[in-house]
């Protein structure tokens, strides 16, 4: 995930990003059954969208966090 598109997720609301995570897990789950029948050729991938996953579940942390602060 590019510096931009965090900045980009920072604005979103908490529904909105948890629709945001199902689609990375989708994702995850799709490319994890490329990699074992090795159809995906970039084996990164998987390591990336984990990475995207876990920005996105930081960020809902985050603002529920705030929430329950306030």
């Amino acid at each position: 995930m590019k510096k931009t598109q965090l900045k980009e997720y920072r604005t979103k609301t908490v529904a909105d990003l948890k629709s945001e995570a199902d689609k990375l897990k989708a994702t995850l789950a799709e490319i994890s059954v490329k990699i074992a029948s090795s159809k995906e050729k970039n084996l990164k991938a998987r390591k990336n969208v984990r990475r995207d996953l876990a920005q996105v579940l930081t960020l809902i942390n985050e603002k529920n966090k705030k929430k329950e602060d306030k």
